[in-house]
């Protein structure tokens, strides 16, 4: 039997499928900016919605903050990094590299970490009223991620040593990763819909 945690769960991820689906129009052009904030507002109100109905979303919302500061952290290194070039200083250049590929790879651990405290939570609510094909979704989504965040994250650290095979392997994980935020979409959309029925 579902209880009020179920309500208030759907609610939150029927705004996460919701913001997902307009984020995945970013490329239209002249509104595709305007989309990915809309969509990424759309995303995070849910997100924050959600974690009155159990401990994990809340950690979901931590990790989106330390995802936050990783990124601003990236840009900030790759300024370093680009000034550190243009400026004729190879110690900037190549400290700014350094850091900004420890910011990516943070990047990276915290958008998965954000990803399958999300999918984990979301399948431990499913389960325990027996809704095990939404939940193995909810796995199988959290796993393609994972999966595709250590290709990114090997092909960020050999973009620097070996540009040929690092461009092969962000050809996989744009293909992954288009299969795996396609299983999240369904995955969001069956999950609020079984919650909130």
């Amino acid at each position: 039997m579902k209880d009020e945690r179920y309500a208030i769960a759907g609610g939150g991820l029927k705004l996460m499928f919701i913001g997902t689906l307009i984020s995945m129009f970013s490329f239209v052009p002249l509104i595709g900016g305007l989309l990915t904030l809309g969509g990424g507002i759309t995303t995070l109100i849910g997100l924050i919605k959600t974690t009155s109905a159990d401990p994990g979303y809340k950690k979901a919302v931590t990790m989106l903050i330390l995802q936050i500061v990783a990124t601003v952290a990236l840009a900030i290194t790759t300024a370093m990094a680009v000034g550190g070039a243009i400026g004729g200083s190879g110690g900037l250049a190549a400290g700014g590299l350094f850091l900004m590929l420890i910011s990516s790879i943070l990047m990276f651990v915290f958008a998965f970490m954000q990803t399958y405290h999300v999918c984990n939570t979301t399948s431990s609510l499913l389960r325990a009223v027996g809704e095990e094909s939404i939940a193995a979704n909810g796995d199988l989504v959290w796993k393609l991620n994972g999966l595709c965040y250590i290709i990114s994250a090997i092909a960020t650290v050999l973009a620097v040593f070996l540009t040929g095979l690092a461009d092969l392997l962000s050809t996989l994980v744009t293909i992954i990763s288009l299969v795996a935020s396609i299983l999240y979409v369904i995955f969001l959309y069956r999950s609020q819909q079984s919650m909130l029925s």
